[in-house]
Formats: C-alpha cells, structure tokens, sequence
C-alpha cells in the first residue's frame, strides 16, 4: 500500500484553513442489528438440532456470548454498520473516506464544490483503527492523497480519485471500494475494529456504548435489546401496533422467533389480519375484559415446517386465532377429517388456481399465499375475504355487541351504478372492499352466480370504535353498523348515526348513490336505544 507515482496539481488553489474533519457516527440510531437478529432467526426456526443448539448455546454460556460479541464487534460493527454510515452519508451529500496506507500522516489534497483545491498538501486525515488507516471527509468528489514529502497517490494512470455519489468508500492500493465489499475481504474489518469502537464511544447512543462491555450480561441485555428494537420496528412497518403485541419476557430466542415470523409474507397478509383484529375488537371475539393489544407469547408460535405446511395468510391467521371465540366457540384455525379446514362450525377447502375454470373472475390476481376458498355454495377469492365474511355474517353477534341492519334501498342488479360499486376498487381511505363472493352452487362455471360483496367504512383503521360497512347483493344496498344511537326518530339517520352515515356518504358519494340509499332508503323501523 505504498504510493510510488507523483500527480502535477492545479495551480492558483487559494489558500485554507485546515477544516475540522466530521465524526464518522453522528446519528445515533446509525446502530443497526436487524442483519444480524435476522440471520439468528432462521437460526431460531431451523429444522435442524444442531443449528438452533448452536444459537441457544451462544446464548445462554459465557464463552460463546464472548464468542458472539467478537462476531457482532468484527462483522456487525465493522460492515454493517459502516453501510449504514454509508446510507446516512449520501442524506447529507458528504463523502467519508476511509484510506489504507503505508504513510504515517497523509493528506487529502481535493476540489472544492467551487472547483478550486485545497492549498497543497491539502487537508491531514484522522488516524483510525489500526496503524495505516486513516479517515478523511471532502465536499466534492475529486481527490488525491500525498504524504506531504512529494509523493503522490492516484488512480493508476495518473488520474485523480473521482467518486460518483455522497457515501462511505475505502480506498486500498490504487482500488475505491465500497461498504459491501468488505464482506469479501474480511481480512480487513479488524483494521477499523479500533476506529468504530473509538467512535461508538463518543456516540450518544446507549446500545452503541453497551456493546464496547465484555460481560455475558451485556451481551443478554444487548440482544435482547436488539431484538425487541427489530420486532418494534416490524409491528410499526406493518401497522400493527395497536393490536398485536409479543411477549419477549427475557428470552432471547422467543424473542428471535417473532422476528421470523413478523418477516414471513409479503407484509400484506399482517396488514390485512391488522385490519381484521380491529374489527375483532369491536365485535367483541377477543378474551373477556382484553384490552388492545392482543399479546402472544413465543410458546405458541408454530414450528416453521408447520407455518409452510399452510398458505402465508392461513399460517398468520393460525398463530392468533385459538385466542378468538364465539360465544364458546374457539375460532381457531384446524385441520378437518375431511382434507379440509375447520374455523369455529365452519368447515372449507383452498381451491387452487387450476381448479377455477379459463377466464373465471377469480383467476386474475390469484394468489397461492392468500388463495380462493371455497364454503358451502359460496366462493371467496381470498382466505382474507372469507375470514371478514365470517367475522361480518356470523361472528358480529356477539353478547353486547348491538349490531344492526340500520337503512337499505333496492337499486337494481341492472343499475350500472350497482355494477360500479359491486365491481370497481374503493380508495383505502373511503373503505375497504373486504369481502367479495359468488354464489355458484358449487358449479364453478355456473353462469347465473350471484356477485356479492361486504364494503367496510369504518372499524378497519386504528383508533375507530364504531364497525359499519355495506352489503351489496342481489340488487340492493344495505348499512349495517355497531354505532350507538346519537338520536332517537324523527331525527334524520345522519344525526342518529353520524359516525356510519358520514363514512357510507363518502364511499357512495362517487358512484352517484349517496341519496338513493341514504336519504331515500328505507330504514329499518323500531330504531332506537
């Protein structure tokens, strides 16, 4: 790593004070272990004996937690975390350099965002980590280094260092390298071990300081922090930290297990049981006297052969469901006699995509994670949309729970208006169309299948107390809602149900049906506290 080639430098360079170079870790949540807590996942769910003892024994002994800090310190400390420098860098448009030499003091001798260098020799850079490596931060991104004695460092062939983008980058004889490519050249993480840990100690961040400790305790405390930080960090990504909670309790490997599962799916199929949960709340499925959020603990999570043995949405639906009832009758997910499967009294297949006949309705959008099920004479596209139809149609009686059928009007299948509603997408911010089904009489081809669909306007979202949606079938439009009576009659059903009538309102509203249903319905006599 020694220099050998001289660069002739710009002239008329004015003159500079030598600017203080910018701390390597400024932010404090720079500290980032979520590759690391994801590898000890797969860890945690492996099929095989050995790989899980393995992660339980370093875990759980002295000597291997020691092990496992010099691993977090060598590869989490000295790669990852340099990548996140890296991501942060180019957020505030700055190149951080980090050169590997022979030299005892080098310069960085750069073009200023002005186009005028620096006065030769340029700028000292910071020694860091091990003898012959040195940190260096310049505004724009051309550049050479000197020794300050007349020798030069250049790109081969006699050109300056010219970086493309804002980031972290190390420059080792003649080459400019990126974070990632330290993983390929491990031999030169413990040259900047001394420089991070140097550097995490003048962070703000207790968990940065927290790892700098040697004692089994610190490294429990700092992987389980890490742990509960990834899972927390998960839930908020997924909008589910209203509902859904993990009881941790000190156990690492539990712990571990959340995170493989908070990562299986797509990241849909949690969001949709999010929206599920909620209205499970307000119709009352959950355990007497529960408050949000429903909290599992990691002694009932399933195995991951298990979880795969099922679709993605299933699987999900399956960890939370034995916590659900009605009346006494459990709402979990199991395996019925007759290949199929068994939710409370209701018993239903998976249908797969090659079942459905060429051009069905079903077909498009097919999804093997969420695939269509199939209930008696009525087909739903999705596990999600049967799973609301239950929780809307069977489930919404519960003890307390005053759900009711408040106003319908008959449009009429023949209505364009009607097909529009029954057919087209609704905006998540009017409502959700959750539930869409046809019923075939178990004759998939049949062509006289009635189209029906259950559009929720409220309930679905955090921090909504009140479940309505709409029943669109066989002509006619109907609101049924859980709101209290803000009014008895005569008073009109926007003053008697404001929080429903207004949701139904904006969800009608485009498909010009507002007034045909609301103001010139029918509603439903006997309304009242």
């Amino acid at each position: 790593m020694t220099p050998q080639s001289r660069l002739m430098q710009p002239t008329g360079a004015a003159p500079s004070s030598q600017p203080p170079s910018d701390a390597l870790f400024q932010p404090a949540d720079l500290f980032d272990m979520s590759l690391p807590i994801s590898k000890m996942a797969r860890m945690a769910m492996s099929t095989d004996n050995a790989t899980r003892a393995a992660l339980r024994s370093q875990i759980v002994t002295r000597t291997q937690q020691q092990e496992l800090l010099g691993i977090f310190r060598n590869s989490l400390l000295s790669s990852d975390l340099l990548y996140d420098i890296d991501q942060t860098s180019r957020g505030v448009a700055k190149m951080h350099i980090l050169y590997f030499t022979g030299w005892t003091s080098p310069n960085i001798h750069f073009k200023r965002p002005s186009g005028r260098w620096t006065t030769p020799p340029g700028v000292q850079c910071d020694a860091f980590g091990a003898d012959g490596v040195f940190h260096a931060v310049v505004p724009s991104h051309a550049f050479v280094f000197t020794d300050g004695k007349g020798c030069w460092d250049h790109v081969p062939g006699g050109c300056n260092y010219v970086l493309r983008e804002s980031g972290l980058y190390f420059v080792i004889d003649g080459a400019v390298l990126r974070p990632v490519d330290l993983r390929q050249r491990q031999h030169l993480l413990p040259l900047v071990n001394r420089g991070v840990d140097a550097a995490l100690k003048k962070a703000p961040s207790l968990r940065q300081q927290e790892l700098l400790g040697h004692t089994p305790t610190t490294v429990t405390s700092t992987l389980l922090n890490g742990v509960q930080q990834h899972i927390d960090r998960a839930i908020r990504r997924l909008g589910l930290e209203d509902v859904l909670a993990f009881d941790i309790d000190g156990d690492v490997e539990g712990g571990l297990r959340f995170v493989w599962l908070l990562e299986q799916g797509s990241g849909e199929e949690w969001r949709s049981l999010g929206r599920f949960l909620r209205l499970a709340f307000i119709y009352r499925l959950t355990p007497a006297n529960t408050t949000r959020p429903l909290w599992l603990s990691a002694n009932s999570l399933p195995t991951a052969t298990a979880f795969h043995q099922l679709p993605i949405a299933m699987a999900i639906y399956r960890v939370i469901g034995h916590m659900l009832t009605h009346g006494v009758l459990s709402l979990a997910l199991q395996q019925a006699d007759n290949g199929g499967y068994r939710i409370g009294n209701d018993s239903f297949h998976v249908v797969p995509l090659g079942d459905l006949p060429s051009g069905h309705r079903y077909t498009n959008g097919y999804k093997r994670t969420d695939p269509a099920i199939r209930w008696y004479y009525f087909l739903f596209p999705s596990f999600s949309s049967f799973l609301f139809n239950g929780l809307l149609w069977r489930w919404c009686y519960e003890h307390g729970v005053d759900a009711k059928i408040v106003v319908y009007a008959d449009i009429g299948r023949d209505d364009p208006r009607y097909g529009r509603l029954l057919t087209e997408g609704i905006t998540e911010d009017l409502g959700i169309a959750a539930v869409d089904y046809r019923y075939d009489q178990v004759n998939l081809p049949y062509g006289n299948a009635s189209h029906e669909c259950r559009v929720i306007v409220s309930g679905f979202r955090p921090n909504e107390t009140v479940a309505a949606f709409l029943w669109v079938g066989f002509g006619r439009i109907c609101l049924y809602t859980t709101e209290r009576f803000a009014a008895d009659a005569p008073a009109s059903l926007t003053q008697r149900f404001p929080e429903s009538i207004g949701a139904v309102r904006r969800v009608l509203r485009p498909f010009g049906l507002e007034r045909d249903v609301i103001d010139r319905g029918t509603v439903v006599p006997g309304l009242s506290d």
